[in-house]
Formats: structure tokens, sequence, C-alpha cells
């Protein structure tokens, strides 16, 4: 049977969608949008579903867009909007729903059948028979069986969340999720609900209690990308995390033990950003008291890898 995975935080309309998608397409319902980036293990989606809440869909459309360019999986979005959401995409496909309930389940029901996803081999990861490559893949192979933080520094378009995603499928931690979020993509507020989640009533429209991607990627991996443009004040809760295992959802008040391999990834300089006052000293000192080995970055540009790893 085909599958989708299916992000909506309206309850009504989940149950319209999955009563209407009901016996002919598995709908995988998954808690977060960055989650929709790492299907559960064995699950190969057709097609996203994303369900816009009506007061959101402004504060969402970047975030989409920089999904949909990154996914080459057919992507349907629900709104209860009169006007289509921003994002000009061929892959984006926007239905208004329950008006345009039908139409989305024959666009779903259309779609061509998934590609079974493939794991890795014990064989070179990388395409790429240089020593700068080799070196890059037995390093990427080594920082997969420590159990510590990962920090991968290179320049935009080096495939960062590769190297990442490819620790994470070496690591003891493979058989569990691996979520990625661009910290740069959000304000303070949005980004701190994003990972932490938040309790019922924490807020204007809080409904519910909702996962964050730390609750959600419990036993795996999260990747911070662009880790360099974290607010301050969550680089402050980023070492609470590293360093006690607890976190706080917005609005509660009970701390929540967390087992998570924390990788990170930036294009930035992290010492000329901690003398500019824009990265915490104490999280840079974390770092530079890590082992540190340099690639040659040259070679680099032009392979899918980074110029740099960290572990710290």
């Amino acid at each position: 049977m085909k599958s989708v995975v299916y992000w909506d935080s309206d309850e009504l309309r989940v149950r319209k969608v999955l009563e209407a998608l009901s016996g002919s397409v598995a709908v995988k319902c998954v808690a977060s949008l960055y989650e929709l980036r790492s299907p559960a293990e064995g699950c190969s989606p057709a097609a996203v579903i994303i369900g816009l809440p009506g007061q959101a869909e402004g504060r969402l459309t970047a975030g989409i867009g920089q999904f949909a360019s990154s996914s080459s999986l057919p992507i349907f979005i629900l709104t209860q909007a009169s006007a289509p959401v921003s994002v000009t995409l061929p892959s984006v496909h926007c239905f208004r729903v329950p008006e345009q309930l039908t139409e989305l389940v024959a666009a779903v029901r259309a779609t061509p059948d998934a590609t079974p996803t493939t794991t890795l081999s014990s064989e070179s990861i990388f395409v790429g028979e240089s020593a700068t490559m080799r070196q890059v893949d037995a390093l990427i192979r080594k920082y997969a069986e420590a159990p510590h933080p990962v920090l991968i520094l290179g320049e935009t378009g080096t495939g960062k969340e590769l190297v990442a995603k490819t620790v994470h499928q070496l690591s003891a931690r493979a058989r569990k999720r691996f979520l990625a979020i661009n910290c740069g993509a959000f304000n303070e507020e949005l980004l701190a609900n994003e990972l932490f989640g938040h309790e019922r009533e924490a807020f204007t429209g809080a409904r519910g209690i909702r996962k964050g991607l730390l609750e959600v990627a419990h036993g795996g991996t999260i990747l911070l990308d662009e880790i360099g443009d974290m607010p301050l004040s969550m680089q402050v809760k980023l070492l609470r995390v590293l360093q006690e295992r607890t976190f706080l959802r917005v609005g509660g008040t009970e701390e929540i033990p967390v087992d998570i391999r924390v990788l990170a990834a930036t294009n930035k300089d992290l010492k000329r950003e901690v003398e500019h006052g824009t990265f915490r000293q104490d999280l840079f000192d974390l770092q530079r008291s890590a082992e540190m080995t340099h690639i040659c970055s040259a070679e680099l540009t032009h392979h899918p890898c980074c110029s740099t790893v960290l572990k710290f």
C-alpha cells in the first residue's frame, strides 16, 4: 500500500483526512515539520502532507519553502485560508480542506509509488578515490562510533547535513530517529517551541501538549544546522541539554530527561562570533577543548562533504 507522511496540528482536519484516505493510503503522522525530513525506519513515503494552522501560515512559509526545495517528494499543503501559500515550486500543491478534500485524496492516490529506501554498505560512503575523500570517510566512521556530540564546519553547499546523517546512520543510534532543524530559520520563540515543545495553554492557541524535536528524537540524533545563528538565550538552554540531559517544555515546570546525541553544523567562524559577542564563550570553550581534525577544504568544495569536523 502506498504511504505518506503527514504533519498537522488541527485535530479535526487530521481526522477528516485520515478517514478520507483510509483503506487506500497508509498515513504516518509525525509531530513536527522538521520530523518530515526523517521518516521512521522502513517507511518510504510517496508524498508529504503538511497541514497549516490558519494563524501561523505566514511564519511557516519560509520553513516549508526550504523543506520543499530540498525534497524530491510531492508536497500537499492543507490550508484554511482562501489565498494559496506563497511557495511557488512545482512539487508543492495547495488544497483548502475540507472544501477540496476530494481533490486532495485524488492527488495523493495519483502520486507514483516511492522507491524503497536503500541502506548504507560497509564500503566507501562517498564517491571519490582521492586521499582526502578517503580521509573524510575514515573520520566520519570514527566519529560515528563515539557517543559524543559532533560539530561540522564547512561552507554552504558542501554537504554538512549529509555528513551528519551519515554519522547517525553508522552509529549505535541508527535504528532511532534522525531529525534536523535550521536554527537560523526561526526566531527565539519559535525555535524553543520546535526544540522543546509546549504544554497545554502555554500560549494563545496551544490547545494541547506538543512534543518538541528533542523529545521526538529520544534515543536518536538531532542536527542543529546553522548553530552559529542560534540566539544567545537559546545557546544557554542548549548548554543545559548537553550538560544535564534534561529540558523544559515551553510553559512547563517539570524537567524531562532526554537521551539524545546532538550534532551541529555551521558555516561561520565561531571564534570570531565569540569576539563579536554573538556566540557564548562557555559553549565555544566546550568546543575548543575538543580534538579537531582539519581536512583540505579545496578538494571538498567539489565533493558532498564538509571541510572540518570537530568532536567535543
